[in-house]
């Protein structure tokens, strides 16, 4: 990336050589991770029919260097992805993104910067602003569902960096024993279980309105600079 950090890369290519159009996916959860890597289209399949496949895992996250703050790097590094992956002898120049929740975050950031080579996105289930639906509804924080997110994401990837705390780890798992602890504890800026883990938390919760610090992050206030067609797909409702 720009700032010299190194983001991880799964590449998958048709036999034969030659420069084919590439189908990029950018992903928290993990690329070697069956599940996350097949989920919304299968690589090989793709392959098949001519095109180079690449899934990343972004900023912090598994293989990828760097410290993982969502949403907050998704510009520059899906930027920085999909003009490197342009640049190398098996692509032709022309990069699509697909991806569903935040795969779909991480195409609607990075097309916000309009990366010259990016000529279309697939982003399903996704939003266009992260506070409202996503961390808060109706003005009221998710807690359950932002708690557990954000401990998974700590707990699916211990021991990455050298830095990581054992103890606050430890305390995390005694935590996790009963969810509904964390996301019941009162006062919420004071559970201690994500601090120095996921501090992201407690930023969502000192900014409980679409302030600033939201807008900064949410493509819906850089409509103006896409500029590549959007295919979005949304879950059917169920009565």
């Amino acid at each position: 990336m720009r700032d010299g950090i190194r983001l991880y890369a799964d590449v998958y290519r048709p036999s034969g050589g030659g420069r084919h159009p590439v189908l990029l996916q950018r992903l928290p959860y993990g690329k070697h991770k069956l599940r996350y890597r097949s989920f919304y289209l299968e690589p090989l399949r793709a392959v098949n029919r001519g095109y180079v496949v690449v899934l990343q895992d972004v900023r912090g996250r598994h293989a990828s260097e760097g410290a993982f703050y969502p949403y907050r790097h998704e510009v520059d590094d899906g930027y920085d992805t999909v003009e490197w992956c342009a640049s190398q002898p098996w692509c032709d120049g022309n990069v699509g993104m697909f991806g569903i929740s935040y795969h779909g975050a991480t195409q609607w950031l990075a097309a916000t910067a309009a990366p010259p080579t990016l000529k279309a996105m697939v982003p399903g289930v996704t939003a266009d602003t992260y506070y409202d639906s996503w961390t808060y509804l109706g003005g009221v924080f998710q807690s359950f569902w932002i708690t557990d997110w954000a401990a998974s994401f700590v707990l699916d990837d211990i021991g990455r960096k050298p830095e990581d705390q054992p103890e606050a780890i430890a305390a995390l798992r005694q935590w996790r024993r009963d969810p509904h602890a964390m996301s019941q504890h009162l006062p919420l800026k004071e559970m201690p279980a994500l601090r120095g883990l996921a501090d992201y938390y407690y930023d969502w919760l000192d900014h409980h309105t679409y302030d600033a610090y939201w807008k900064a992050l949410s493509p819906r206030e850089r409509f103006d600079c896409v500029t590549v067609p959007a295919l979005n797909i949304g879950a059917p409702s169920t009565r």
